[in-house]
């Protein structure tokens, strides 16, 4: 009798996945933001990403993936504009929603 009351009390991971609960958690606390884009700043985008797109020339691409704000360079290869999406040369497509920043040159942050 005392074993079946010993075994109720034996130390067991009583909360299956606790552990990834908690890191996930830690990882949504810390993404970043999805930073809001003034209209003066769209439209000077928009005139970047158009004068590359027709020159072919490498722009910086700021965009937001998974909870963080990463920065590529590549060239603009197609514009889709019904899907909403920029077709890159060597890092496939991304969303047009996504991008936080367009420049010419990488921005030091």
């Amino acid at each position: 009798m005392e074993n079946k009351k010993a075994s109720r009390y034996l130390a067991f991971d009583a909360l299956k996945g606790l552990k990834e609960a908690i890191v996930s958690t830690d990882e949504f606390i810390a993404r970043e933001k999805f930073p809001k884009i003034c209209e003066e700043d769209r439209s000077e985008m928009d005139v970047i990403l158009y004068k590359s797109y027709l020159r072919k020339e490498a722009i910086y691409i700021s965009y937001y993936y998974k909870g963080h704000i990463k920065t590529i360079c590549d060239v603009v290869v197609r514009i889709d504009l019904s899907h909403h999406k920029l077709f890159l040369m060597v890092h496939g497509s991304i969303y047009m929603a996504s991008i936080t920043n367009l420049s010419l040159t990488e921005e030091v942050t």
